[in-house]
């Protein structure tokens, strides 16, 4: 059988989706490619893989892409991993330095300030040179659990920020539903039938070794046992339900009113 080319980031929120496939957990015809999200969107994008764990943004972009049923990675209130860092109040923020490895976190945060906040705020690339200049600044994943989960500034280069602000939770804030940072889609000739059970059974061991996967995964991204595994099973939600589905739809809807969309597409499993 021909290998099916999977696209998958690398942080600590896919492990549990993705650990399964890589240890052998169960036979599939997988052949797994690990990157950053807006890598693995360029190359599904491209054609050169079949299915991608994408951010949320790239999938709404595409009319073409399918949308693998019940498995994404979102949160309903704070998410930890998704934060801006700043050194003003909101209401006095004038610049950002936006983190570019997942488009769906920047739309969010436009979003948040455009439509909700109220703040007009320029935003430039997240150099080294902009994050002394900006007065906040976007980062996700892994690194971004270094200052919620312990508070640790990790290079010498970075300021000392006075504010967190939890985008997962400003989000619940403001709409009262989940946030879907990043969804599996694939190739219009692609058989779903075969994708979706082979990932959807990884989904269940993952579920199922949550801890064990805490356990081995901690020391990778610098957090203790008991705070890995908290992100995993409490602040991460791997289920692409009806209220996941209703927010990723409000998200849809606000990206367009801010120009980031330009058109909408029918949000279908």
């Amino acid at each position: 059988m021909k290998k099916i080319k999977f696209g998958c980031h690398d942080f600590l929120n896919s492990k549990p989706l993705i650990l399964p496939l890589v240890r052998g957990d169960l036979k599939h015809h997988f052949e797994i490619i690990l990157d950053t999200p807006a890598k693995i969107s360029e190359l599904l994008r491209k054609g050169k893989i079949d299915v991608g764990f994408i951010p949320s943004i790239e999938y709404l972009k595409s009319k073409d892409l399918k949308l693998i049923p019940e498995i994404c990675i979102a949160s309903d209130g704070e998410v930890k991993s998704v934060i801006l860092l700043s050194q003003k109040e909101i209401k006095e923020i004038k610049t950002v330095a936006l983190d570019k490895r997942s488009k769906t976190s920047a739309v969010l945060l436009k979003i948040l300030f455009k439509k909700f906040y109220k703040v007009n705020v320029k935003y430039l690339e997240d150099t080294k040179a902009n994050q002394k200049k900006a007065d906040s600044r976007l980062i996700i994943g892994d690194e971004a659990l270094l200052f919620t989960y312990t508070s640790r500034v990790h290079t010498e280069s970075q300021e000392h920020y006075s504010y967190i602000f939890d985008l997962g939770k400003e989000w619940k804030n403001f709409t009262k539903l989940p946030f879907v940072f990043a969804v599996i889609a694939a190739k219009p000739n692609v058989n779903l039938n075969s994708v979706s059970e082979t990932l959807l059974k990884a989904k269940s061991i993952g579920m199922r070794d949550i801890a064990d996967i805490a356990m081995k995964t901690a020391d990778q991204a610098g957090l203790d046992y008991n705070k890995c595994y908290n992100y995993l099973s409490k602040k991460i939600k791997y289920d692409l339900a009806r209220k996941e589905l209703k927010g990723l739809s409000r998200f849809q809807d606000l990206a367009f009113e801010i120009g980031e969309l330009e058109e909408k597409r029918d949000i279908k499993i």
